[in-house]
């Protein structure tokens, strides 16, 4: 197994699990065949199910070799492989509801075209994901000195643009200002989950890794934040949110209700600006911990996530705490709830706040994280710094006899050598 790349090995466990899928699929063939001649369930649902079966299968298939290359701890492994089979006997018996709806009412289904909408979405999301916990699964086999980063971001904008792919389309058919502001939320905890594994890598770039950082201006302007690092990833992580909100509020100015437009008179207009500001905040000084804890002891990355965890837990349980242990404050808004995202959110929602109080909270929150923000800049110009290195010559010699180049052959069957070659 050494000798296989870690690619070679999440193939093969693949491989494995699609083969005994097929050897299972082939056995019932003739079973399906034998209902169909009967009458008793139609080609189009004979043909669905087994194949959702299939993707489904091979999808958990991807989970499992997923889950069981996170853990390096016995004991952790354990408790992964019990929570995954409890997982597995829970979309055991949903798949058999969800079977026995389609034998049942399919044919109706099958008439109404969200029904296929449905479907559309689900392959795409099947589809992305599965790419991203590939990428995932390859980079828990990787050893620590290689780029396991990269892959992992490229699979993760590909998921975000079919995402928005699909939000466009379903926002044309409908032209509600709902969906983008729903479709906004995802995104944000999509990419704020992201943004606790991104900023949680190990800030020096190995020399491999440096061997494979952008050369030009051009490249490093476009390509550095693909790189490995905290702070190319919290910028990632950044960028891709902004981009989603221009992208929703572009969206919401062709809407009949544009809801999702910056308005002072509307205070559920500003829940998307101020909420990519607290995104921005708390990330930002989850990576300053990070960093001051570094200095002082080697953090892992489940250490890492965990701080940035409880700084998003206190931020967030502070308010609620007051109000469950002071009879001073009510359901008004107060000053205490500012630095809890979920009950400004609450807040701006209901309406509570009035606009002194609102320009206050904005004031504070925008600050906040403007400070993160230029605090973060200085650290990541550490990691932007860093240029591409030249391979030794040791390498190339391995290099080289591991991969011998090869004698050229004829072009043609007169043997005549490629144009150049004697």
């Amino acid at each position: 197994v050494s000798a296989l790349s870690p690619r070679q090995i999440i193939n093969g466990k693949l491989g494995s699990a699609l083969l005994q899928m097929l050897l299972f699929l082939s056995a019932i063939l003739p079973c399906l065949g034998f209902t169909y001649l009967l009458r008793g369930v139609d080609l189009l649902t004979l043909t669905l199910l087994p194949a959702l079966g299939v993707l489904a299968s091979f999808g958990l298939s991807m989970i499992g070799a997923f889950l069981a290359s996170l853990a390096r701890l016995k004991a952790l492994q354990i408790i992964i492989s019990l929570a995954f089979i409890g997982g597995l006997f829970l979309l055991f018996f949903g798949s058999c509801v969800f079977v026995e709806e389609m034998l049942q009412r399919g044919y109706r289904y099958y008439r109404d075209e969200e029904f296929w909408t449905v479907l559309g979405a689900f392959l795409s999301f099947y589809a992305t994901t599965f790419l991203v916990v590939y990428a995932g699964a390859v980079a828990c086999n990787t050893f620590t000195h290689a780029n396991r980063s990269t892959p992992i971001r490229v699979a993760l904008l590909i998921q975000q643009s079919v995402y928005l792919g699909w939000v466009a389309a379903l926002f044309y058919v409908d032209n509600d200002d709902d969906i983008v502001n729903g479709a906004f939320y995802v995104t944000l905890v999509y990419w704020a989950a992201a943004g606790v594994l991104l900023t949680s890598e190990q800030p020096v770039l190995s020399p491999r890794v440096r061997r494979g950082l952008p050369r030009g201006g051009l490249s490093r302007a476009l390509f550095t934040w693909l790189m490995p690092g905290p702070g190319a990833g919290y910028f990632f992580v950044i960028s891709n949110v902004s981009l989603c909100l221009v992208v929703m509020m572009v969206g919401a100015a062709f809407c009949d209700r544009p809801r999702f437009l910056l308005s002072f008179e509307d205070h559920e207009s500003l829940l998307g600006p101020l909420l990519t500001c607290y995104l921005v905040a708390y990330l930002g000084l989850g990576r300053l911990l990070v960093f001051a804890l570094r200095r002082f002891s080697d953090l892992s990355m489940l250490g890492c996530c965990l701080v940035h965890l409880l700084v998003q837990l206190l931020g967030n349980a502070g308010p609620f705490l007051a109000r469950a242990f002071s009879r001073r404050y009510n359901d008004d808004f107060s000053y205490l709830d500012i630095p809890s995202p979920i009950a400004a959110a609450v807040h701006l929602d209901v309406g509570s706040a009035n606009e002194f109080e609102l320009l206050t909270m904005l004031f504070l929150v925008v600050g906040a994280a403007a400070s993160m923000l230029m605090a973060n800049i200085a650290l990541a110009a550490i990691e932007i710094r860093q240029t591409r290195t030249p391979a030794p010559q040791r390498i190339l010699e391995d290099d080289l006899e591991l991969h011998p180049k090869l004698p050229p052959t004829p072009v043609n069957p007169w043997g005549d050598l490629p144009t150049g070659v004697e």
